[in-house]
Order: C-alpha cells, then structure tokens, then sequence
C-alpha cells in the first residue's frame, strides 16, 4: 500500500516535468510546421 502511495506520487512529479520539457518542444514542432507550410 504504502509502496504504490509513493510510485503515484513519482508519476505524478515527472508529469509536470515532462509538461514543462514538452509544451515549449510542442509549440516549437508546430511553428516548424506553421513555416513549413508557408513557404
């Protein structure tokens, strides 16, 4: 019980680091594809 209470708590602290590394990843993909599409 107490283990897994913990292993969620882990999970839950990389999502909001995964969030902070992949949102500013995401915007960037999206203007590349933004130009992309433009020229």
């Amino acid at each position: 019980m107490e283990a897994t209470k913990v292993k969620r708590r882990r999970i839950k602290l990389d999502w909001k680091e995964l969030e902070k590394d992949v949102k500013p990843n995401l915007e960037f993909k999206l203007a590349y594809k933004a130009k992309k599409n433009w020229s």
